[in-house]
């Protein structure tokens, strides 16, 4: 092989790595001076018959690179996790029954006995939960004590699954704003007799 023959597949195999590596970059300058590569191209093809020169490199386009998204469309993460709900929304919140077997009777017959402590809870946000955090929900499904005989004797009325709910409950949903007064604020209660 003569010597410009040799700087013409030198070049080519420079640009063939170059467009294998993904990287367009020009050719080194050959290491004489006064004669271009190109015109060393020229005058070599023009002493080798056409059958046996070297096909020009075909350059592939370098594909741009994919946009990034922008900062401000990431949306920033609080890194203190929120506390989990007691209940999910529409799900009751009450106390667990003391026995099996005992049935809810509603606020209205707890009503007909205790009308200061349900006029006092009516105004309360309990009355306004969905579902209603009602007398039943703190105290127990009232089927077994909702007698005047077994309600006027306490130990019969906790027998019979009265519950009397303590902070412990009542901080599944406060425990954030709690203070004991709030136990005995929730309602109001008839005066000592």
């Amino acid at each position: 092989m003569n010597r410009r023959t040799c700087v013409i597949l030198s070049s080519c195999l420079i640009l063939l790595c170059a467009g294998c590596s993904g990287q367009e970059e020009a050719p080194p300058e050959p290491a004489e001076t006064n004669q271009s590569a190109t015109e060393a191209a020229g005058a070599d093809t023009a002493d080798v018959p056409a059958a046996e020169q070297e096909p020009a490199p075909i350059r592939q386009p370098i594909p741009a690179p994919e946009p990034t998204p922008a900062a401000a469309s990431t949306p920033i993460s609080d890194p203190t996790p929120a506390p989990a709900p007691v209940a999910k929304p529409g799900e009751s919140i009450e106390v667990a029954a003391t026995k099996a077997g005992l049935t809810r009777i509603g606020d209205a017959k707890c009503k007909m006995c205790h009308k200061i402590q349900h006029a006092s809870w009516a105004e309360s946000s309990h009355a306004g939960l969905d579902p209603v955090l009602d007398c039943e929900s703190c105290h127990g499904p009232g089927s077994e004590y909702k007698k005047m005989s077994i309600m006027k004797n306490r130990e019969q009325a906790l027998a019979a699954g009265l519950v009397q709910p303590e902070a412990s409950f009542c901080k599944n949903c406060h425990a954030d704003d709690w203070s004991d007064d709030l136990l005995a604020a929730v309602h109001e209660h008839k005066p000592a007799s």
